[in-house]
């Protein structure tokens, strides 16, 4: 089909459409709300399809585990069954509980959970079947990392923010040893030192029989700041989950090291971003303020 000007549309044109359905330009990450991080090696929309496809897979399976359950409990009226089926329809046919929001990191994308959505009981159940199965669920995405809520990038929001989460997350112990995790992408405003302070401070006033451990912590609090927003969690399995790393966890529960799992891709050039994020950032243990 000729355009104005006489000449043929350019392929980019159909190519860019395509991934409207994927990639939300107008919705940017902003304080307040709670999702998941993902990481990627340069294929965002790749990565971004895979992600929505795990989700919607155990988004699934949790509401079909919970229909399960409170049908056993209520095996007395004849209905149950039926009025369950309908609600886990309804559930699978309902709107999408996430959307993407733009982070304007590269290689770094942020999925929003919307409505009742917990992402750590997400995050967890992916990494526990990873565990179990040994399957790889990624080829695009690297990291799935829950947050639990997400703020303003200050030394004075973050504290108050880590307070809050605190104050609120009843369940989490009065007593266990827990470490600080702090990344700062394209913020030159604040340093992984100020905020691991500031979050100690907080830990302290709100949790004073918390003691710091790094090589053994029960809890992680995971900072992640993209230009001028935190994401904020408290993560019983971080390390546990080789820090929410879907391709390192599953090669570990398959018993493949890094240098195992390296020539077979280069031998695959299809799969050219399988390949471990970055290295993490050291020094945290040097830390005496937390």
């Amino acid at each position: 089909m000729a355009g104005n000007d006489g000449g043929k549309r350019k392929r980019n044109f159909y190519q860019d459409n395509s991934k409207k359905k994927f990639f939300n330009q107008d919705i940017l990450l902003q304080p307040g709300i709670s999702g998941f991080l993902v990481t990627c090696n340069f294929r965002e929309y790749d990565a971004v399809k895979e992600t929505y496809k795990i989700l919607d897979e155990y988004i699934d399976k949790l509401a079909d585990a919970a229909a399960l359950s409170e049908g056993n409990e209520a095996d007395a009226k004849d209905d149950m069954e039926a009025q369950l089926a309908l609600e886990v329809n309804q559930l699978k046919d309902a709107p999408k509980q996430y959307r993407q929001c733009q982070t304007k990191c590269k290689n770094i994308l942020f999925v929003q959970a919307l409505g009742q959505l917990d992402p750590i009981q997400i995050a967890n159940s992916i990494f526990k079947d990873i565990e179990e199965t040994g399957i790889q669920k990624a080829r695009f995405a690297i990291r799935l990392i829950p947050v639990q809520k997400t703020c303003k990038a200050s030394k004075e929001t973050v504290e108050t923010c880590v307070e809050e989460l605190l104050t609120s997350l009843t369940e989490l112990p009065a007593e266990v040893s827990y470490k600080i995790e702090c990344k700062v992408r394209n913020n030159s405003d604040l340093s992984r030192m100020d905020l691991i302070e500031v979050a100690a401070v907080a830990i302290k006033k709100v949790r004073p029989n918390w003691k710091v451990d790094f090589d053994n912590a029960v809890i992680t609090l995971n900072l992640d700041v993209l230009i001028k927003v935190c994401c904020v969690t408290f993560l019983k399995n971080f390390v546990h989950f080789s820090k929410y790393n879907l391709i390192e966890f599953s090669n570990k529960i398959k018993g493949v090291t890094k240098e195992d799992s390296a020539p077979n891709l280069k031998e695959k050039s299809e799969i050219d971003v399988i390949e471990p994020e970055e290295a993490e950032d050291v020094g945290l243990e040097e830390e005496s303020t937390v």
